[in-house]
């Protein structure tokens, strides 16, 4: 549902389900935390149908039941050289430490209402050793701004989760939680872990220590500042890049485009990154490289109604009128409860000051909505459509919708 004014709808990549600040400032809900809906799934259900189940009931102990942190902290620790020893008494810790992780993810999904979609399962891919499973989650945020992401889930033999790569973030859980381990490794195992070389370490042993303080006390900013410092061997890597992006959404953004644009810089080649450079292209007006870009991310990731929406978005503002049209109907098709492209058809007509489009594109937002009529009068109102609104197609329409009768 539209806020009320029906302001045209922005679409992100930047799905937030980062278990970073749970895991590192150590708020970890505990039973305590509310479940919305009692997660119910069939007893012989795939791991994959019981997570998504779990999410959309933000179900902490379903979740939790489903994650080994045995294998988490293992994933963890895997950049690491460790002996046995060390081996076994940093699992033992950071297991510890991951045990209730199930009720921090869905303290946020249930901020963020998140809902999962599951898209494939493959027992002898995508993953761990059991294989694993690919899902779409939407959230949405306080102004109905929705943004997307795809979860690649790693399992082992037993069918729990051991680690997942988020291609919103382009970055793995281990890979986020590699930060709640910093506390308890040296300088150099937080720089081989966390950007993948410690041969540098020894020159940068007051930053990296700066640096593993500043995430471990909060300091997101200080944090932030602190890895811009680190020297350009290291800002190099791609492990680099990817941490700076992840760091910069805490930081507003301005952080988070220039992140952005030096990832593409750097390693704007890479298909498995073509998801989260979407977001850049789009925000610095490179439309037709985020066309590209939404292409390589469907061969990657699957092809759905959120790639085609992705591309309607693109193509309305390459002026291809005729192809976004199609690219948003066949989201429409896929899912016709899916209100984005229904708003990028408005945002079409709008722009290329075609009326009946317009209104037949705002009866299809109305049948998204379960068939509940929008408010002209308010539309009216809002500025983007006061070209819309002094229109007869508009006028006829908005007759039993609240709209003013024309002068």
């Amino acid at each position: 549902m539209r806020p009320i004014d029906y302001g045209l709808p922005h679409m992100m990549h930047r799905c937030l389900l980062s278990v970073l600040m749970f895991a590192v400032f150590g708020v970890v809900p505990g039973s305590g935390v509310a479940e919305s809906v009692a997660a119910k799934t069939p007893a012989d259900a795939s791991t994959g149908q019981r997570f998504v189940t779990a999410i959309n009931a933000a179900s902490g102990s379903e979740l939790n039941a489903l994650m080994d942190a045995d294998g988490i902290a293992e994933r963890v620790l895997g950049k690491l050289k460790l002996n046995g020893v060390e081996q076994a008494l940093y699992v033992k810790r950071l297991s510890a430490e991951y045990g209730m992780l199930g009720y921090s993810v869905a303290a946020q999904m249930l901020a963020q209402r998140a809902k999962a979609t599951l898209l494939r399962s493959s027992p002898e891919g995508d993953g761990g050793d059991g294989g694993g499973f690919l899902a779409r989650i939407t959230t949405t945020d306080a102004n109905n701004n929705v943004a997307f992401g795809y979860l690649q889930v790693s399992l082992d033999r037993e069918g729990r989760i051991v680690d997942w790569y988020d291609h919103a973030l382009a970055s793995s859980m281990s890979g986020q939680l590699a930060f709640s381990a910093a506390k308890m490794l040296t300088p150099a195992q937080v720089a081989q872990m966390l950007l993948g070389k410690a041969g540098d370490a020894a020159d940068l042993a007051v930053l990296m220590t700066a640096f593993a303080n500043a995430v471990n006390s909060g300091d997101m900013p200080l944090a932030h500042a602190l890895l811009l410092e680190m020297p350009e061997s290291i800002k190099a890597r791609r492990e680099f890049a990817t941490l700076r992006v992840n760091m910069a959404r805490s930081v507003g953004m301005e952080a988070y485009g220039e992140a952005l644009a030096d990832l593409a810089r750097r390693h704007g080649t890479a298909d498995e990154l073509q998801f989260i450079l979407i977001d850049h292209y789009l925000l610095s007006g490179k439309f037709e490289l985020a066309l590209q870009a939404v292409n390589r991310a469907a061969r990657v990731i699957g092809d759905d109604e959120v790639m085609d929406a992705n591309r309607c978005h693109a193509l309305i503002d390459l002026g291809r009128k005729t192809d976004a049209l199609a690219a948003c109907d066949r989201a429409i098709a896929r899912d016709p409860t899916f209100e984005l492209p229904r708003w990028s058809r408005v945002r079409l007509a709008l722009k290329t000051q075609d009326a009946p489009l317009a209104i037949q594109s705002l009866t299809g937002v109305e049948q998204a909505q379960g068939g509940k009529k929008l408010n002209a009068g308010n539309l009216a109102k809002n500025s983007e459509y006061a070209w819309l609104a002094t229109q007869p197609e508009f006028a006829e329409w908005g007759a039993d919708r609240g709209a003013s009768p024309p002068p």
